[in-house]
């Protein structure tokens, strides 16, 4: 009892000498990060050729997602968003009459020409990754769910409890893969009617941030695995920075091993013999006599899904952490 008091006493104390600055709270899971603190954000930045094969303009309808600029015209034709509080604000092309089209924002791609665009998903209005909670035999129901701070100084919290005491431990923490990666047909999302409107190239660089939202003191330490957050379909991505710890598959090895988990191995299964008093025999012959053959059939063979995941331990002091990366593509023929 004493020692709690005095503890109670020195937090009171704390509390009192800090209140006069700034105070910060966080939940766990919060609004924007799981229940490890974590929010992951991409954002990109990619080139585009794009070539109008018809003998007449065309308007392409830009996503209002993407944030563009037309690389002509001193780069006059361009729109971009950014988030104001918890409102997303669009900053629109000075000339309207040019760059709308039936309320919708975009360019115009004359007859034959050639054009370059770059889309951008920016810091100012990031495209948020949805990081799956960490978990353990108390099924997530234990662990700090609740940190105030005074001046970037951690002064109480609240810690959640499992109420099932046949679980002394909830286990032995392991470096969770938290995002499998999001598919972008980007040739897809660009794409226009009639096949008039071709896009002839693209490139650029892809972020990933991770960053430990509620860790204001530097004190709190995570250790997880994420995957390549993006993967632009039939592109070529490359130039990882930090480089990869491993594929996917070679990430699932390395859990079983890290946990001391054999691999899954089905049980041997005995068929059961047919009797020989059996009134009807399985046989390759039909009724008729006549002898059959057993088709031959072939299945094309599927390649494992696999991509780049880094295991990350982020020190209490570091709060955030970032994945780079380059994509391209090149349409065949076009040089």
């Amino acid at each position: 009892m004493r020692r709690s008091f005095v503890f109670l006493i020195s937090v009171v104390v704390l509390f009192g000498l800090a209140s006069v600055g700034s105070a910060d709270s966080y939940n766990l899971p919060g609004s924007g990060y799981n229940n490890m603190g974590l929010r992951g954000e991409v954002t990109f930045s990619i080139n585009v050729t794009l070539v109008n094969l018809a003998p007449y303009p065309k308007f392409v309808v830009v996503n209002p997602r993407y944030d563009f600029i037309v690389h002509r015209f001193n780069g006059s034709e361009n729109m971009h968003a950014i988030l104001n509080g918890t409102s997303v604000v669009h900053v629109l092309p000075r000339n309207l009459r040019t760059n709308t089209l039936n309320y919708r924002v975009g360019f115009w791609i004359f007859p034959y020409e050639v054009v370059n665009v770059t889309f951008s998903i920016t810091r100012y209005y990031p495209y948020p990754v949805q990081l799956k909670a960490y978990t353990d035999l108390c099924k997530g129901q234990d662990g700090l769910d609740y940190l105030r701070y005074i001046n970037a100084t951690f002064v109480s919290g609240k810690i959640r409890e499992y109420q099932d005491i046949s679980l002394p431990v909830c286990g032995v923490a392991y470096p969770q893969l938290l995002n499998a990666p999001e598919f972008i047909n980007f040739n897809y999302v660009m794409a226009t009617d009639g096949g008039y409107v071709k896009m002839l190239k693209y490139s650029g660089v892809v972020r990933f941030n991770l960053t430990n939202v509620p860790d204001e003191s530097g004190q709190f330490p995570l250790f997880f695995a994420v995957s390549v957050p993006v993967v632009f379909m039939n592109a070529t991505q490359y130039g990882y920075t930090p480089a990869p710890n491993m594929n996917y598959t070679s990430y699932v090895s390395f859990i079983l091993n890290y946990r001391n988990i054999a691999g899954p191995k089905g049980p041997e299964v005995q068929l059961p013999k047919h009797p020989e008093n059996g009134l009807f025999n399985m046989t390759n012959t039909l009724i008729s006599g006549v002898k059959i053959t057993k088709p031959q059939l072939k299945f094309p063979s599927l390649k494992p899904l696999d991509f780049p995941v880094w295991i990350v331990y982020m020190d209490g002091e570091a709060r955030s952490f970032t994945i780079e990366y380059k994509v391209r593509w090149v349409r065949k023929g076009s040089g």
